[in-house]
């Protein structure tokens, strides 16, 4: 049956709607006219409230729920179309050129690797062009002295081969003895020093034996029997007096320029002309030797085993074909010659005749000898 007037009256006013004059019930003006049908679903009172004026007219098919949530009033004025084609995740790590200019904090915090490979101008002025080809991890820690010295340029050329600055106070020395007197000494290994006018790499003990010592020559075991070219002869052998795994000497005129305090000189050999040995053995001369490739004399031939010179290992004259630093009778004793004739040297045992002589095969003595 029909329902009563009264009750269409209460039906409508209790439902807030509108009724036609047939009776039946007239829907409610749409809220959502400017919003699609895709949007409805999403359009909860948090996003209804927000859709201000500049919203709403963006606001359509695209506003899905997740939109719905965060798309409030402030979120309104900044949600246009140009920002929200790159404002995502992969924009902060790319870097593009709209956000370079404010990107600087995070920018600093990750920029290490390719700052080093690509030299940025902080860095350029200090990284002078000899040292950059030098520049690697272990120049770096020999580098802080020369820094912070002063001086300009902190790298000298010599430091591109060497990896060792001149003299860390930018001076300049005539032995490994006067840079450690100057304080100037950073530990074992090669300084710079001048010899005969000319700046000269060498090697320098600084740890053992009170420091100061020269390395003037280098006589490491070799597999021939011939011998050194030119080890008799008073002039240098080799280009380099750094490099370990070469024959090197000084001249004898050099050696005897650094001579202020004496000799020291220290073998070894695994086998020897009596079969398999093993001999390690450390000498020393007073400063009066006037070092000779080619002959000795009694200062040069009287040896102590400690450098205080307080306990002798031999004052006897060697043979007549030992020479340079000596340590041998030629009968009982053979403990060190550091010339021999033919280009040699032989080493032994304290106070014995088990020595090793490069000139015999299969024997391997290797010498070497400081000046301080």
């Amino acid at each position: 049956m029909k329902p009563s007037l009264a009750s269409l009256v209460v039906l409508c006013a209790s439902a807030f709607a509108a009724c036609d004059g047939d009776g039946s019930v007239a829907p409610a003006p749409d809220a959502n006219v400017v919003d699609g049908s895709a949007d409805a679903a999403a359009d909860v009172t948090l996003d209804v409230a927000a859709d201000v004026t500049a919203d709403v007219a963006v606001d359509m098919s695209v506003d899905v729920t997740a939109d719905a949530a965060v798309d409030v009033t402030a979120d309104a004025a900044a949600d246009v179309t140009v920002d929200a084609a790159v404002d995502v995740t992969p924009d902060a790590g790319v870097d593009v050129a709209a956000d370079a200019a404010v990107d600087v904090t995070p920018d600093v915090a990750v920029d290490v690797t390719p700052d080093v490979a690509a030299d940025v101008t902080p860095d350029v002025a200090a990284d002078v062009t000899p040292d950059a080809a030098a520049d690697v991890t272990p120049d770096v820690a020999a580098d802080v002295a020369d820094v912070t010295d002063g001086a300009t340029p902190v790298d000298v050329a010599v430091d591109a081969v060497a990896d060792v600055a001149t003299p860390r106070d930018g001076a300049t020395y005539a032995s490994c003895k006067a840079v450690l007197d100057a304080g100037m000494s950073t530990g074992d290994g090669v300084y710079t020093i001048t010899l005969g006018g000319v700046a000269t790499p060498v090697r320098c003990l600084m740890s053992v034996d009170g420091g100061g010592w020269t390395l003037v020559g280098n006589f490491p075991a070799h597999s021939g029997t011939a011998g050194v070219t030119g080890w008799n002869s008073g002039a240098a052998v080799g280009s380099s007096f750094t490099d370990l795994t070469r024959a090197f000497k000084l001249s004898d005129a050099d050696i005897n320029a650094m001579r202020t305090t004496g000799f020291r000189a220290r073998g070894t050999a695994t086998m020897c002309a009596q079969g398999p040995c093993s001999v390690d053995t450390t000498l020393f001369w007073r400063p009066t030797c006037v070092y000779a490739s080619g002959s000795t004399s009694p200062a040069c031939y009287t040896a102590f085993r400690d450098v205080g010179f307080t306990v002798p290992e031999s004052a006897t004259a060697p043979c007549t074909w030992h020479w340079g630093l000596v340590a041998s009778d030629c009968t009982t004793r053979a403990t060190m010659g550091t010339s021999h004739e033919g280009d040699h040297v032989f080493v032994g045992n304290y106070g014995s005749y088990v020595h090793a002589h490069d000139a015999r095969s299969g024997e391997n003595p290797s010498v070497q000898f400081w000046v301080r």
